[in-house]
């Protein structure tokens, strides 16, 4: 696949740290029990009054499949912070502050033009009780098509309604992106998720003239945390906040010397009502795909 002429990612692989501050006019008891942070490890007899819905014994999450693993073990964590009273649950804070999508626009670069826009996600994390780190895991419902000068079409990508991990070209390997420093307890932070979803336009394909181009994709953007563990496997992926649903609903028509937008319609960040969820996947969008 050809490479675009911008940025695809973020301008570092993580995400963008807008201010910090260290939250020290939070009164906090001098003695209270311990709370369970979600995402670490604890005995199973530690978390038997947990709603089990809300519990995992592991995680896998790779390129190919994103799942939990529910079978009972010695030990086990809490991702729901619904699976235990508030009251015994420590409560960081996820806020988003802004969403907005940017573009559609039509970039033109030396090795041809591209459908591009730019989803952005301004973020204030409290980390009042525990240190974490903060990162997105982004699936897609896609579908991707030419239509040729002869009326037949080219498919692209088509998930069939199925979520695929987002990846943006073969040398993308990341599961959870943009992922953020650590951050230190009792810190607040501002970010910026920002990445931005393109799509090649290719003038001919299969040796026809190409007379559009039609994009058509639903996106799912799970921001993740993972509570600061001195044992890697002590801790996993949990959310951070309700999933957060968006897309666009793109085609585009080539001209004499450029293309031009003949269909828009987009679908602004909306948070879901469900709760929390965790991302589940069993292929990504380069799997099976045409990749021009």
């Amino acid at each position: 696949m050809s490479r675009p002429p911008f940025p695809i990612t973020a301008k570092s692989p993580h995400l963008r740290l807008i201010k910090t501050a260290q939250d020290n006019n939070q009164p906090r008891p001098e003695h209270r029990p311990a709370l369970i942070i979600r995402g670490l490890a604890y005995p199973a007899e530690t978390l038997m009054d947990a709603d089990e819905e809300g519990c995992v014994s592991g995680q896998n999450l790779t390129l190919t499949s994103g799942s939990a693993d529910a079978s009972p073990t010695q030990t086990a964590f809490v991702w729901d912070n619904d699976a235990l009273p508030a009251s015994q649950l420590a409560a960081n804070e996820f806020q988003l502050m802004k969403s907005a999508l940017e573009g559609p626009e039509i970039l033109a670069g030396a090795n041809g033009s591209w459908l591009s826009i730019l989803a952005v996600f301004h973020v204030r994390y409290l980390a009042r009780d525990y240190a974490v780190r903060l990162g997105e895991v982004r699936l897609v419902s896609s579908k991707r098509l030419l239509t040729l000068e002869d009326g037949s079409t080219l498919v692209l990508q088509d998930s069939e309604d199925d979520a695929l991990l987002y990846l943006q070209d073969h040398e993308d390997q990341q599961v959870v992106r943009q992922q953020a420093p650590w951050q230190p307890q009792g810190s607040t932070r501002d970010h910026v998720f920002d990445y931005r979803i393109e799509q090649f336009l290719p003038r001919q394909a299969s040796g026809l003239a190409v007379k559009s181009v039609t994009v058509l994709e639903q996106f799912c953007s799970y921001f993740m945390e993972r509570p600061l563990s001195d044992v890697p496997e002590n801790s996993i992926w949990v959310p951070a906040y309700a999933p957060i649903s968006w897309g666009w609903s793109m085609r585009v028509e080539p001209t004499d010397s450029s293309w031009t937008i003949s269909r828009r319609k987009l679908m602004p960040p909306v948070v879901g009502h469900e709760g929390w969820q965790l991302p589940q996947w069993q292929s990504n969008t380069l799997s099976g795909s045409d990749q021009l």
